[in-house]
């Protein structure tokens, strides 16, 4: 109450009449004018206005309405004046405070964004709407009076209509568009067109419905200006009405191919346009259902220079009119306008009609150049569309270069023609922009001196759309501070939609005309952390941004899982999301949140988690013993495991939690059979690979029978037989418990027995199955009667040296020792059971000679083994030697000995050394003289036979040479391009074998290479008649005697095909080279070039 109301007074009421949108604030029933809440597009907003009023607010009237009608009534003047409507209302009283978070002003530019519109009180008054008739022209007028409910006093008295502004001089359309054609209204019954277009705009000469343009011709005006002596209704009256015509339609255009409504008022409202309006000017009347276009002309004068009118039917002047009628029709709820004189939205209503007077012309101008109509972000803004009026000769404004290109705080008190300038001006940089200052020099237009870096603009159609849904939403008694809220709103919407910049682009256009401040460009900061949690994905994260308005919408930030269908919208800034993992299999997913701040500046950030749905890799491996098998688990997995669980069946066993994952099981109380073994192998996301195995359990002993073979000669044959459910793995034979044999495979199992001894013993055979069950059976071990085994053999050395060998075996074991005789003799006592006895060769004449031994087993069995052997002597005898001389330097000799005890070795010596030794028929020896001096070499051969005996020896004698040809008397003869290559003298011992010519290179014809195998020794050759030599011409010799010995000469000879005089040419031997190898090839140098 101290403030001068109690809230609990105030309410917001639906207007009367409205369509629920527009909600009046009352303060004790009556209604506060101007200050009201609107919604659109879902969006209410409010009258940016504070109220502190410091007294409370008188809401009784002292006098009634007729007495406040009879006061205006008085103060008009007019007897034709009449009341039309009126109520009782509470005007705020304002004024414009600096905000305390504001700046201080001596450090910044002034701003609409530092002030605050502070309501300080309210005056109740009687708001009347009169209607008069003008005494200077036959037009009804309609007037608004303020009338002071207390006092009685006239506030304010003024007529309602909006004008183009003051135009004297301007073009008329018929003048410069000529002749176009366009449909209007046709009356078949009068067989007349009436000037009535198919929006239901009518053109008419009076006030008076009737008065519409008509003709018996499909033609109207004649395009010339108009002639004060020519009827209104006259042929050359028509043209004003053809141009209002042209200029009403692309209005019309305009606002159904950009902002797409049905005319101005979007719902189809038709205006009526009166043609040759007795006055200087052009003026928008408001009505609820058929507004007014009174179009009068630049001036009323004529001078006898000028004896004409030009009527204000430019484009731009109708299409501003008509944005009157688009502004009061989203201003309020039935269209009807109402006096807001002295206030920002005053100039805010004239920007919107120059507004769409630039856009229509832009329309037009598009048309006229063959785009689409809506195609005007395509065209470049001439000089003539920032102008209004150009097209009647006399500008009256620059949208340009206003009269006010930046807010004032007392702009609201300017004239609205004025007022208007910086709304028209944040509407161009909108959707143009503003270039960058220059860093020197003067700026022009289109710079921006608030935003010396420039900014690009959104382009006409865009800013166009984004005012008329400021408008919808704006309340009445806006002001510019508000007005930039709603523009930033309506773009957020936008935005949130389009994901563009739209909303950056409105807070620049504003802040260059000093209406807040610019948009913040910074993105959010973001957080994020995901991670697989159970089958499921889930992430943490966070949005901050220090530019965030409070209070403003949030567009939500969106968290997805790129290349699948995942996808959701956070609500809050600070989240945990989870996203189920039905859908998403083992990969790795780049998980990317996207953030906007109320900039839409948007801010990305992924991050990569490798999500496992998929159980652990796994393998089971069964170890351990058969009754106690260790069943191991060996398991990776990306996500690390969480256990192994052992179950036999579903009856959970064990469960191992660590590696390694291996259990151990006690099976021999289980009962016999197959268990189902099971092994499930857990992840840490609970992920499980299921192992089977099936586990044989066997704890019954194999039933076993054991014969054992008859007689009295060991080894004695036993044989074993089992049966058991499991494999048979192993039967060990036993001797009084002691293993003798072991068998792991064959059945029935064999093993033979020989005693050791000749005491009674029980033979056992144990057999075991593969789970270490063990059956036995046992029988009586028979006794070994047979005695011991003896072997011999004698052999005579090449020295006389006689080996005798003896040999011994037993089943049942060899007593030591034994004793060996010859002749009688004892030759040796042996311990083991081979035995070699040496006799010298004096210590046994040639003969035959008696051998005994006398051996006795362990079981008592005893042999008396007797033999007799031979010494004999013939020496060996050479019955042959072959020789071979295939290869000359390598002879071979095939030596043939005859022995009767036999041949022990052949050898071959020089000079009384051993050169070779052959022991293996056939006897070869071969002779290699390639290193040897040439000469003659002799060599012997001898026998022997295996007791040493040798034959006579036979000598061979081998010839070595190893000495190239000699080559002797070489010469070039010759002249000009013919030549003769002879040898007078090539010659060897053992015969030349071939002779080979080469004589120069492939690169140095002519090139040529002749073998020759007989005297004499000669080649001629020629040079192309192309050629032209002087220089050395290179020869080689190659001689090869028929024991492979060569000898290679390089010449080099001098050759000039300029000369004529046959001569030995001068030649030089460069080099001489031989090889004496017989089976290697040689290849001179540089043969082939």
């Amino acid at each position: 109450m101290e403030r001068g109301f109690d809230l609990r007074e105030a309410t917001l009421v639906e207007k009367p009449g409205g369509t629920g949108l527009h909600h009046q604030l009352q303060l004790r029933g009556v209604p506060v004018w101007g200050l009201e809440a609107k919604t659109a597009q879902g969006q209410t907003h409010f009258t940016n206005a504070r109220l502190e009023p410091g007294v409370r607010a008188e809401t009784k009237p002292r006098l009634t309405q007729e007495q406040a009608v009879q006061a205006a009534l008085e103060r008009l003047g007019n007897a034709s004046a009449r009341l039309t409507g009126g109520q009782l209302v509470l005007l705020p009283q304002e004024e414009r405070r600096r905000r305390a978070d504001a700046p201080p002003a001596a450090l910044t530019l002034p701003n609409a964004a530092h002030y605050e519109r502070v309501v300080t009180g309210f005056t109740l008054v009687y708001r009347l709407e009169l209607s008069a008739r003008d005494p200077d022209f036959p037009v009804e007028m309609p007037w608004i009076a303020d009338v002071d409910a207390l006092s009685g006093q006239v506030l304010k008295l003024t007529p309602l209509r909006f004008d183009a502004g003051d135009f004297r001089t301007v073009t008329g359309y018929g003048l410069t568009a000529g002749t176009h054609s366009f449909l209007t209204s046709y009356e078949p019954l009068d067989e007349v067109y009436e000037l009535r277009d198919t929006h239901g705009n009518i053109f008419k000469s009076s006030s008076a419905d009737f008065d519409v343009y008509f003709s018996d011709t499909p033609s109207f005006g004649d395009g010339m200006r108009f002639n004060p002596s020519n009827e209104k209704d006259s042929v050359n009256g028509e043209t004003a009405a053809v141009d209002a015509f042209y200029a009403v339609n692309m209005t019309w255009t305009f606002f159904n191919t950009i902002l797409k409504r049905d005319g101005p008022n979007g719902r189809g409202r038709p205006v009526s346009v009166q043609l040759h309006h007795p006055s200087a000017n052009a003026y928008y009347s408001p009505s609820a259902t058929r507004p007014q276009l009174l179009v009068g002309y630049t001036s009323l004068i004529t001078f006898p220079q000028k004896p004409y009118r030009v009527p204000l039917a430019a484009t731009d002047i109708l299409a501003h009119e008509l944005g009157h009628d688009f502004f009061w029709s989203e201003l309020t709820a039935d269209g009807m306008a109402t006096d807001i004189s002295s206030t920002e939205q005053a100039g805010i209503s004239e920007a919107t009609g120059d507004i769409i007077g630039f856009l229509t012309e832009l329309t037009r101008d598009a048309i006229k150049s063959g785009r689409p109509p809506g195609n005007i972000d395509q065209m470049v803004p001439q000089t003539s569309n920032y102008t209004l009026g150009e097209q009647v000769g006399q500008v009256a404004r620059n949208l340009m270069l206003p009269d006010f290109n930046e807010w004032e705080a007392d702009i609201g008190r300017q004239d609205e023609h004025k007022s208007s300038g910086p709304i028209s001006l944040m509407f161009l940089r909108l959707a143009y922009g503003c270039e960058p200052m220059p860093s020197s020099g003067s700026w022009t237009e289109k710079n921006c001196p608030r935003i010396p870096e420039g900014f690009a603009g959104i382009g006409p159609v865009r800013a166009a759309r984004i005012w008329a849904w400021t408008l919808a939403a704006m309340p009445l008694g806006a002001d510019f501070l508000q007005t930039r809220e709603l523009a930033l709103e309506v773009a957020r919407q936008e935005d949130s939609v389009t994901g563009e910049q739209q909303r950056k682009a409105v807070a620049y256009a504003f802040a260059a005309i000093a209406v807040g401040g610019r948009p913040d460009v910074d993105p959010p900061q973001t957080t994020l952390s995901c991670q697989q949690v159970g089958l499921d994905l889930q992430c943490t994260g966070s949005v901050t941004d220090t530019g965030q308005v409070p209070g403003e919408p949030q567009r939500p930030a969106q968290l997805s899982v790129r290349g699948t269908s995942l996808k959701n919208a956070m609500l809050a800034w600070q989240f945990t999301q989870t996203f189920p993992g039905t859908s998403l299999s083992t990969a790795s997913y780049l998980i990317e949140l996207k953030a906007w701040d109320g900039w839409n500046n948007a801010a990305t950030r992924t991050v990569t988690v490798a999500y496992d749905k998929s159980g652990p890799q796994a393998t089971l491996s069964r170890l351990g013993t058969p009754k106690q098998p260790l069943l191991s688990v060996t398991a990776t997995d990306p996500s690390g495991i969480l256990k192994v669980e052992f179950l036999e069946g579903t009856q959970l066993l064990a469960t191992v939690l660590t590696p390694p994952y291996d259990k151990t099981f006690d099976t021999s109380t289980w009962s016999d059979g197959t268990h189902a073994m099971v092994a499930k192998v857990y992840d840490r996301f609970n992920n499980v690979t299921v192992l089977n195995h099936a586990l044989l359990v066997d704890n019954t002993r194999p039933v076993v029978t054991m014969t054992v073979g008859g007689g009295t000669t060991p080894p004695f044959p036993v044989s074993a037989t089992a049966t058991d459910a499991s494999q048979l793995v192993r039967a060990d034979f036993k001797v009084d418990g002691l293993v003798f044999a072991t068998r792991t495979s064959g059945a029935p199992y064999s093993a033979t027995y020989s005693p050791v001894d000749p005491l009674p013993h029980n033979l056992t055979v144990e057999v075991t199955d593969s789970f270490g069950n063990k059956g036995t059976a046992t029988v009586a071990a028979p006794l070994d009667k047979a005695p011991p085994a003896v072997t011999f053999s004698a052999q005579q050395g090449y020295t006389g040296i006689m080996t005798l060998t003896v040999g011994t075996s037993d089943t049942c074991g060899v007593q030591y020792p034994y004793a060996l005789y010859v002749d009688g003799t004892l030759v040796g006592q042996p311990t083991t059971p081979g035995y070699v006895v040496v006799l010298a060769a004096e210590a046994v004449s040639v003969g035959v000679h008696a051998f005994q031994a006398l051996v006795r087993d362990n079981c008592g069995n005893l042999t008396q083994f007797q033999t007799a052997f031979s010494k004999v002597y013939t020496p060996p005898a050479i019955s042959s030697i072959a020789r071979d001389d295939t290869q000359p330097k390598k002879p071979k000799f095939t030596v043939q000995c005859t022995d009767f005890e036999g041949v022990h070795h052949v050898e071959m010596r020089e000079n009384g050394v051993v050169r070779q030794s052959d022991s293996t028929p056939p006897y070869e020896f071969v002779v290699d003289t390639t290193t040897r001096p040439d000469g003659n070499y002799s060599m012997l051969f001898q026998c022997f036979d295996v007791y040493g005996a040798w034959s006579p020896t036979e000598s061979r004698t081998v010839i070595a040479d190893n000495t190239a040809p000699v080559i002797q008397g070489f010469s070039l003869y010759g002249s000009g391009r013919s030549y003769q290559i002879a040898i007078s003298t090539i010659s060897d011992p053992r015969g030349l074998k071939s002779v080979m010519l080469q004589g120069g290179f492939i690169a140095f014809p002519p090139f040529f290479l002749v073998g020759l195998t007989q005297a004499p020794w000669f080649y001629n050759f020629s040079f192309a008649t192309t050629q032209d030599v002087d220089s050395n011409y290179p020869v080689w010799v190659e001689a090869t005697d028929t024991w492979g010995n060569k000898r290679t000469d390089y010449y080099e000879c001098h050759v000039d095909t300029d000369t004529t005089q046959n001569t030995y040419r001068f030649c030089t031997r460069i080099s001489s080279q031989s090889q004496s190898s017989q089976f290697q090839a040689y290849t001179p140098l540089s043969w082939g070039g």
